[in-house]
């Protein structure tokens, strides 16, 4: 049997974590490109996005797909949700009219717990402006169901909309289930390399009776642990507040490579009945080995798309950790925590990534030629890449990288033929809500203090508003 105040509940109208004008995401699971995002809102500073703020597309060079999806829902008689909702997407106009069926946005929902769903509405472009949709549940009334935003592409191309937001969903006649929703870390790996903390966000989902405890416990202490306070409660009054632990890795100093372990929500412990006991999702996470690095004193075997980690041979100091490795990718940049195969240069990319210093990020072959070499002298070490062309192309391009054990960063440019791409640094996703303070011109101020992000985004000339790169034969230097 339910508790009665739920059934209380479900008699009234609310809105059940949607609003997203705290600043977070309101208990909403997302997976794909969806994300808390200021680029518009019905109304307020916030709603949920499906594309890439930095470009203001979906176009990610694949296709793309992805879901907003809420908690548990118990729904009481004559149930139904609104919500308003913004699309842009691929349409074409034939004979029959305009046709809109290349990326979608539907509503689902299960009632299985997830295990299955059915769509529930197709919604069509939303003509330059926020709609206002009210879907009726009466289907599903007496039930506990999910809702979720399903966006999807149907190929990789044609991508270069401005894609979905969701705003202001409101429920009537439901009311969240108990439950403890536990979101992952952007990133959920943890290094031994440096103590890069990763932050876990714990939330509940209705207003409790009596305080909630948990306790958060990592299966593995010799590779990640719990930093600091492992313990919380929600009382009635601070139930709305999500509360966050810090995972940190740990270096066991045996060269085992990279291990995983698991951050366990343990059972909660509560005076109320419909909290007593209850499990909340438990998270997967990699501690990055640090005794797998190649020395930094040669050439770097590198293939397309490809990553390797090198020793430095001092500790490099970067955004406030000390760093004995570093990660160099095939595709023009170094990056510190963990490696990285991407081609797609954004600053979206650069947020959210590891920390990064970006020489020329673009999609180069090192199949087609060129060669990437590493030479430390013990205190400082410099990463050249040496007549590497550019994807499908037989140009060649050439820079060094070079890092001091102050923390000061070289890039030296030799012959850039590459019209695109982008150059700069950033602290990625060391710094939490790291806001983009968009392109600079690089070349007018070759001498920069390192900021959480600093970057210039190239764009062939032919492009709308191009921005052709011009730092052949120049060198830029990051001073702390």
């Amino acid at each position: 049997m339910k508790p009665l105040h739920l059934a209380i509940q479900i008699q009234i109208q609310i809105r059940v974590q949607g609003s997203f004008d705290n600043a977070t995401q309101d208990g909403w699971n997302v997976t794909g490109l969806w994300h808390l995002s200021t680029s518009r809102a019905s109304n307020g500073d916030y709603s949920i996005r499906y594309a890439l703020d930095s470009t203001s597309t979906y176009e990610t060079g694949s296709p793309t797909s992805g879901y907003l999806t809420s908690g548990n829902i118990i729904l009481g008689k004559t149930p139904s949700v609104s919500f308003d909702y913004f699309l842009d997407n691929q349409c074409t106009v034939d004979g029959e009219g305009t046709i809109c069926d290349y990326d979608k946005l539907v509503p689902q929902i299960s009632t299985d717990g997830g295990k299955s769903w059915a769509d529930v509405d197709d919604l069509g472009v939303s003509a330059g402006s926020f709609t206002n949709v009210t879907l009726d549940l009466s289907a599903y009334a007496s039930s506990t169901v999910k809702l979720r935003f399903y966006f999807y592409t149907f190929d990789a191309i044609y991508n270069n909309y401005e894609g979905a937001y969701i705003d202001n969903i409101t429920f009537t006649n439901a009311a969240y289930e108990p439950g403890i929703v536990v979101s992952s870390p952007s990133v959920a790996a943890t290094t031994e390399a440096a103590p890069v903390v990763r932050t876990v966000s714990i939330a509940i989902t209705s207003q409790p009776s009596a305080d909630v405890s948990l306790s958060i416990t990592s299966s593995d202490t010799s590779e990640g642990d719990v930093q600091g306070n492992s313990t919380l409660t929600f009382t009635p009054a601070n139930w709305e507040t999500p509360q966050t632990v810090e995972i940190v890795g740990i270096n066991d100093t045996e060269l085992d490579g990279d291990i995983r372990y698991t951050i366990m929500t343990e059972p909660t412990v509560s005076e109320d009945a419909a909290y007593s006991n209850l499990d909340g999702s438990d998270i997967t996470m990699t501690n990055l080995d640090s005794g797998d690095d190649d020395l930094c004193n040669a050439v770097i075997d590198l293939g397309d798309d490809s990553f390797k980690s090198v020793e430095l041979g001092f500790n490099f100091p970067f955004y406030g950790y000390n760093w004995d490795s570093v990660y160099i990718s095939a595709n023009g940049y170094l990056m510190f925590g963990n490696g990285s195969s991407s081609i797609v240069e954004s600053a979206e990319v650069m947020i959210t990534g590891w920390p990064r210093i970006a020489a020329l990020y673009d999609d180069l072959n090192l199949n087609l030629g060129g060669e990437v070499s590493c030479s430390s002298t013990g205190t400082s070490a410099t990463i050249s890449f040496s007549n590497v062309p550019e994807v499908a192309s037989n140009n060649q391009n050439t820079f060094d990288i070079t890092l001091h054990d102050s923390g000061q960063i070289e890039i030296k440019y030799g012959s850039i033929a590459i019209k695109d791409g982008l150059s700069g640094i950033s602290a990625g996703n060391l710094v939490s809500d790291l806001a983009d303070p968009g392109s600079i011109d690089l070349s007018a101020n070759l001498n920069q203090t390192i900021n959480n992000l600093t970057y210039e985004l190239f764009t062939p000339a032919t492009s709308e508003n191009g921005n052709e790169n011009d730092l052949s034969n120049t060198t830029i230097t990051y001073t702390p």
